[in-house]
């Protein structure tokens, strides 16, 4: 991507929380993206906390901020020019401190230890089996032609996407299901408006109906020309579930930015993912580190064998929790996760708050980056959570 086809600096949302009242982050941020953002190979910049790659910690270091300058990068090099080199801190000053500050920046590399791009991925899962549209679990969707009839359906193999979050109008009773919107779209060849011609979606093998045209809520996922990977559609009626099946100690309500900062310095995995995996009762949890907010990002995506860079608004960026003792297949999202919840532990570490939606990981599967969920909901319903619309529970 050129520079003057860089997306702006916005930090807005929940980045311009984090900063609020902390006026040394914000002018660290803000020199930052002065001195970096035109870099070569600088994909974002945002707030976050510093990760030791080589000791696979997160360092809590006594007197100094807990927070720090998070630069994503396409990859890292060893041999750089002085002028595009990035240094491992930034010193700032502010109104409210007499001495200068250091702010220490944390590089991470998007293409990671494979040095490949990530895909948006819908495929290789097989057919859903929930019987119905539910929070955590896969559904499949296509195209349907004019005038061709659900019986002749599939052409091909549909897209496979997740279920993140179920939502009924108090007044109609309408209920509508959010994904990642690359379910339905291909943002690789522009499309960001919502789909404007009738969807089949699949809940098993043999279980199908339509999702009509202009059934779809935001009209487009495009913010200031920026991706907000996220959408929602209306549940056909007879695919709607009685209760929906959110993680266990969900609270009905999303994470605010207390359970942002606290995430931010928890020592132990701080969320999870809510996915479906082959031979679980219900949907399973992939722990996490909540690791920043970047506001825009640009992620470099696998479309028919070419590595293309698309811009994100108001990403969250998590590190997936390598265990051992966890099944490989539960250690990290995969293709068909598309869309899945990601949740923040509250205070008591039982209940928990829906942060944002799953969109994206690298090709050496060690982050995931998911998409707002509170700017969504806005976007997509408007601000009447718990008047106009509420979880389905």
């Amino acid at each position: 991507m050129n520079v003057s086809e860089r997306p702006k600096f916005r930090a807005s949302g929940h980045l311009k929380k984090i900063i609020s009242g902390n006026a040394v982050l914000k002018a660290a941020l803000l020199k930052a993206h002065e001195r970096f953002a035109t870099l070569t190979g600088v994909c974002g910049i945002g707030i976050g906390r510093r990760f030791h790659e080589k000791t696979g910690r997160y360092p809590k270091i006594p007197g100094r901020l807990s927070l720090c300058i998070k630069i994503v990068v396409e990859r890292k090099l060893r041999k750089l020019k002085r002028n595009q080199r990035i240094p491992r801190w930034i010193l700032v000053r502010s109104s409210q401190r007499s001495r200068a500050v250091r702010v220490e920046i944390d590089i991470v590399s998007i293409l990671g230890r494979t040095g490949r791009p990530g895909r948006l991925s819908q495929g290789g899962r097989g057919w859903p089996t929930a019987g119905c549209i539910d929070v955590g679990r896969l559904f499949a969707t296509q195209a349907v032609p004019p005038s061709t009839p659900l019986t002749a359906l599939p052409i091909g193999d549909p897209d496979v996407g997740t279920v993140g979050a179920l939502v009924k109008f108090n007044n109609s009773g309408t209920v509508y299901a959010t994904t990642a919107s690359h379910v339905f779209l291909k943002l690789a060849v522009g499309e960001r408006n919502a789909p404007t011609d009738d969807r089949a979606v699949w809940v098993s093998k043999s279980l199908i109906d339509v999702v009509p045209n202009h059934s779809y809520e935001p009209g487009t996922v495009a913010v200031d020309g920026i991706i907000r990977d996220s959408l929602a559609f209306r549940v056909p009626s007879g695919f709607c579930p009685n209760s929906a099946r959110w993680p266990d100690g969900f609270t009905g309500e999303l994470a605010d930015v207390d359970d942002v900062r606290r995430a931010l310095g928890s020592p132990l995995p701080s969320g999870f993912i809510w996915v479906e995996r082959s031979g679980m009762p219900r949907p399973v949890m992939i722990p996490i580190h909540l690791e920043g907010n970047l506001d825009p990002v640009q992620l470099p995506i696998l479309w028919n064998g070419q590595s293309i860079t698309l811009a994100f608004v108001q990403t969250w960026q998590s590190r997936f929790v390598m265990n051992s003792g966890t099944p490989a297949n539960q250690q990290s999202t995969m293709g068909g996760d598309s869309g899945s919840g990601v949740f923040l532990w509250a205070q008591n570490n039982s209940n928990c708050r829906l942060l944002g939606f799953h969109f994206y990981e690298p090709d050496d599967l060690t982050m995931s980056y998911a998409a707002d969920a509170q700017w969504f909901f806005r976007e997509a319903f408007g601000n009447g959570l718990k008047t106009d619309y509420d979880f389905l529970l």
